[in-house]
């Protein structure tokens, strides 16, 4: 049925509750099929020539390369850190009832705007 790849983003947030906000809000726009919010893990980073250490939330999302964009920009409207780790990453294979329903759902919306303007 579909053949477009997926991808997988990579997201760290600072809390849990962010992270279901985030991803609550990219699955009404229909930007994503699907998430993963991962248990809390430690992260260790340089940040003004500072060695800092601090509890993350890891956000997994699941969609095409058409969303990548749109995605991006909702999570830099509204992530509370200075410089987010927004990694797109290339699925090289997944099974194919996985992908075709991943394509189905983030399509909905292209479609539904296109039967508006009909």
């Amino acid at each position: 049925m579909f053949k477009k790849r997926l991808y997988l983003v990579y997201v760290p947030v600072p809390t849990k509750e962010f992270g279901e906000n985030l991803i609550h809000l990219l699955l009404a726009k229909r930007m994503i099929a699907c998430a993963n919010l991962l248990s809390p893990h430690t992260a260790y980073y340089m940040w003004d020539q500072e060695l800092k250490k601090e509890e993350e939330f890891l956000v997994l999302l699941k969609t095409t390369k058409k969303h990548l964009k749109s995605i991006e920009e909702e999570i830099l409207k509204i992530h509370p850190y200075d410089c987010p780790c927004i990694l797109s990453i290339k699925v090289k294979k997944s099974n194919v009832v996985f992908r075709n329903w991943v394509n189905q759902e983030v399509s909905i919306l292209t479609e539904q705007k296109d039967t508006k303007n009909e």
